[in-house]
């Protein structure tokens, strides 16, 4: 859940990055209402081959709290043992 995000509006000419940015600015005003915080998104424009939304991962939290214990299929555990 610490993931952050950039939300780009793609335009097919320079003319349009307006519109382009007034769209992904919507979509992340959808995604807050549905319960993500402002500050996990940042919104972008730019032109591109064909109008779209993208949706790119900016910063990836390391998940490292596991690192030093080799994992375990269940049911593989020593403790089943009796």
């Amino acid at each position: 859940p610490q993931m952050r995000l950039r939300i780009v509006g793609v335009a097919t000419d320079d003319g349009g990055t307006a519109l382009a940015q007034q769209r992904a600015e919507a979509v992340r005003d959808a995604i807050v209402r549905a319960g993500v915080d402002t500050g996990r998104l940042e919104v972008a424009s730019e032109t591109g081959s064909a109008e779209r939304i993208e949706f790119r991962i900016i910063e990836q939290p390391i998940e490292d709290e596991f690192e030093d214990e080799p994992a375990q299929p269940a049911g593989d555990s020593d403790d089943d043992a009796e």
